[in-house]
């Protein structure tokens, strides 16, 4: 018979593979549903009724994921549930209320493969590659707060001089070059890679992290398309 703690350990394992399922079927749907919501904002332009500008959404986002995370209300049912809707909600029209209904058809369905091939190919990379290559914690705390400097003082330049487009294709640029490490650091902690003896069961607070993740790497790429785009006919 095998040791208790091996079973112990297949049994965490079992357990671990049922809270993965769950969350990227529940990451999937609410994916789905940003995008048929994203595809209604394309038939109906529906940016002025929007009550609020795009980077108040984002705001609201990350305040319902913090919650989720600091105030520990990941595995409280229904609060979690509804934060997590929220966040993505909130998400979808900061997307929808931007640039998105502005850009071509062709373009939209490049950016939206292009956005779910990075994101597919990331987590596979957070979840197979070995674990001392990838994004650790404190890696992840130092780039956090140079991307921070960085983006405040890009944000004053943009105020400042007249050269708009080159400023914003920085920011965006800038903006997706710490989403990639970004999402290698979550997706290990959705895997668990980093905390196995700390193992949970939560599930909603990691798929709200990777369709909102999803969804703002949507925002940033249509941007750096748009304005690409405007740059090339100008």
């Amino acid at each position: 018979m095998p040791a208790p703690a091996n079973l112990n350990i297949s049994n965490e394992l079992s357990r671990n593979e049922y809270r993965l399922a769950r969350i990227y079927i529940v990451a999937a749907a609410m994916t789905l549903i940003a995008l048929g919501q994203l595809t209604a904002f394309r038939i109906v332009d529906m940016t002025e009724c929007v009550p609020m500008p795009s980077f108040m959404w984002l705001v609201i986002a990350m305040v319902c994921k913090c919650l989720l995370i600091f105030m520990e209300l990941f595995d409280k049912f229904p609060v979690n549930w509804t934060l997590g809707f929220v966040a993505v909600e909130s998400m979808t029209l900061c997307v929808g209320s931007y640039y998105w209904p502005k850009m071509e058809r062709f373009h939209t369905v490049i950016v939206v493969f292009i956005v779910i091939g990075t994101n597919f190919c990331l987590y596979l990379m957070g979840t197979f590659l070995p674990v001392f290559i990838l994004p650790s914690y404190n890696f992840m705390l130092v780039l956090t707060i140079v991307f921070v400097i960085v983006y405040i003082f890009l944000i004053i330049l943009l105020h400042s001089l007249s050269m708009r487009m080159i400023f914003v294709l920085a920011i965006e640029i800038w903006t997706i070059l710490y989403l990639i490490p970004l999402m290698l650091y979550a997706s290990t902690l959705i895997q668990q890679r980093r905390l196995v003896n700390m193992m949970s069961q939560e599930y909603m607070l990691s798929a709200t992290i990777i369709t909102t993740m999803f969804l703002y790497m949507l925002h940033v790429v249509t941007s750096i398309v748009l304005e690409g785009v405007k740059g090339t006919l100008s």
